[in-house]
C-alpha cells in the first residue's frame, strides 16, 4: 500500500470503525509511520507484545506533555500552574523502578481476593440500577446504565457522593480528551482546564482523608507507605486520576458494546440465558472485539528497527491493541464471537507486560455481574429506533458508543 493512501487514525470515519483500516494495514504494514502525526504505529499481535515487553527500548514515560511538545505543551503547563496543579508521572506513564513503586500502593486493592469480597457490593449496585430501568418504553443504555455502574463504583472508591455522577463523567471525558492527538488545540486546552477540576477534587479529598481516614481506596492510598515512603501529592493525584478515568471508561464502553452485540447477534441472548456460566466468556470476547482502549503510547529510548522499519530515538510509538485483538494469526475467525475460544483471555484489551491493567479483575466483575442481572430481569433486548439507535463518539484511542437506545421486556 502506498504511504500516501494509508488510513489516518485521526480521521473521525476511521475512528468510528478502525477495524477495516487494521485489516488493510496489518499484513503489509505491521509497523508504519503515520504521515499525519509522525507516530510509528504497531498493528501485529506478536510485535505488540514484543514492544510492550521491552520497557528499556520502548519507554512508557510518554506523558501528555512529552507527546504534546512545543507551544501546546507550554500552554498545558501554564493552565496547570494557574490551577495550582503540579503533576508527576505515575504508574501508566512511568517505567521501573518508579512504576513498580507506584503499583505497590494499589495492587492489593485490586487483587482477585479483594475483588471477590466486593461481589456482594457490586451486585447490589448493579441490581438497583437494573431495577431502575423497568417500566420504560425505551432506555438510553449508555447514560442510564453503562455510565452509572462504574461511576457509582469509582465514586465510592474515592469517597465522593454519588450525586456527583455528572461531574465525574465530565471530568473523566475531559481527562481522556487530553490524550487525543487528533483534537484541535483549543479543544485540548479546554479539556486540560476541565481535568484540573478533577485533580483539585482528588487532592482535597486526599488531604481530608489524611486527617480523618475513611474506608475507601483513596484514603488507603493517601495514607499508605511503601518502604517507609508515602506518595507525594503530585504522584497521588496523577495515580488516582488514572484509576478514576480507567475505572470508568473501560467498563462503560465495554458494557455498551456488549449490549449492542447481544442485540445484533442472533441466538446469543438465549444462549447466555440458558448457560449463564458463559457470560464471563462473552465479556472476554467483547473486550477483544471492541477493545475500549484501542491503543497506547510508548517512546523509543534509542534508535531501533522493528519489523524492518527504522525508528529513531525519542519517537512516539503507538501500540494498537485493537488491531492485535483481531489478528487472524492469533485468533481464528477473529471478527466472530466464539464463547469457546481456547485462547479467549489472551487478548490485549487490558494491555500486556508490566503495565497490564491493574483494575482488570474489578472491571471484569462489574461487566459479568451487570449482564447476569440484566438477563435475570429482562429479555428480548432490541434497538428502540432501528439503526439510528446507536451512535459513536470520536477519539483517537477510546472506542465508545455515545448513545444506545434500547427496549426490552420484563422476564415473566
Amino acid at each position: 500500500m502506498n504511504q500516501s493512501v494509508l488510513p489516518d487514525f485521526a480521521d473521525p470515519a476511521v475512528q468510528a470503525n478502525p477495524f477495516e483500516a487494521y485489516e488493510k494495514l496489518r499484513d503489509a504494514h505491521p509497523v508504519y509511520k503515520d504521515p499525519t502525526t509522525g507516530f510509528y504505529v504497531v498493528l501485529d499481535y506478536d510485535l505488540l507484545r514484543e514492544v510492550a515487553g521491552d520497557s528499556l527500548t520502548y519507554s512508557s514515560d510518554t506523558g501528555v506533555l512529552q507527546v504534546r511538545s512545543g507551544e501546546i505543551g507550554e500552554e498545558i503547563r501554564r493552565i496547570q500552574a494557574d490551577h495550582g496543579i503540579h503533576l508527576e508521572p505515575a504508574l501508566l506513564v512511568t517505567d521501573p523502578p518508579r512504576h513498580t513503586f507506584h503499583r505497590r500502593f494499589v495492587e492489593k486493592a485490586f487483587s482477585p481476593s479483594r475483588v471477590r469480597k466486593l461481589e456482594g457490593y457490586l451486585t447490589e449496585v448493579v441490581a438497583d440500577l437494573a431495577t431502575s430501568l423497568a417500566d420504560q418504553p425505551s432506555v438510553e443504555f449508555v447514560s442510564q446504565f453503562a455510565v452509572m455502574v462504574p461511576v457509582f463504583v469509582v465514586a465510592d472508591l474515592i469517597g465522593a457522593s454519588r450525586d456527583m455522577v455528572q461531574d465525574i463523567k465530565r471530568w473523566s471525558d475531559a481527562s481522556a480528551a487530553g490524550v487525543d492527538p487528533s483534537l484541535d488545540q483549543n479543544t485540548i486546552l479546554d479539556a486540560v482546564t476541565e481535568a484540573c477540576q478533577l485533580q483539585q477534587f482528588i487532592l482535597e479529598q486526599a488531604r481530608r482523608f489524611r486527617i480523618e481516614p475513611a474506608d475507601n481506596l483513596l484514603s488507603d492510598v493517601a495514607n499508605a507507605e511503601v518502604n517507609g515512603l508515602r506518595l507525594s501529592d503530585p504522584e497521588l493525584v496523577s495515580l488516582m486520576e488514572q484509576i478514576f478515568v480507567a475505572g470508568h471508561e473501560t467498563t462503560t464502553n465495554t458494557m455498551a458494546h456488549a449490549m449492542l452485540r447481544l442485540i445484533q447477534t442472533p441466538g446469543l441472548e438465549g444462549q447466555l440465558r440458558e448457560e449463564p456460566g458463559l457470560i464471563s466468556s462473552y465479556i472476554e470476547e467483547v473486550l477483544r472485539l471492541d477493545s475500549p482502549l484501542q491503543g497506547m503510547f510508548r517512546m523509543t529510548t534509542k534508535d531501533v528497527t522493528l519489523s524492518g522499519v527504522p525508528i529513531p530515538a525519542r519517537s512516539v510509538v503507538v501500540l494498537r491493541w485493537g488491531a492485535g485483538n483481531r489478528d487472524a494469526k492469533r485468533f481464528a475467525f477473529p471478527a466472530e464471537v466464539d464463547l469457546h475460544r481456547p485462547n479467549i483471555r489472551n487478548h490485549l484489551a487490558f494491555g500486556t507486560g508490566i503495565h497490564f491493567c491493574i483494575g482488570n479483575q474489578l472491571g471484569r466483575a462489574e461487566l459479568r455481574i451487570a449482564f447476569e442481572q440484566l438477563l435475570r430481569k429482562y429479555c428480548n433486548f432490541r434497538l428502540a429506533n432501528g439503526p439510528s439507535s446507536a451512535s459513536r463518539a470520536e477519539h483517537y484511542f477510546i472506542y465508545r458508543l455515545q448513545k444506545l437506545e434500547i427496549a426490552f421486556d420484563a422476564v415473566a
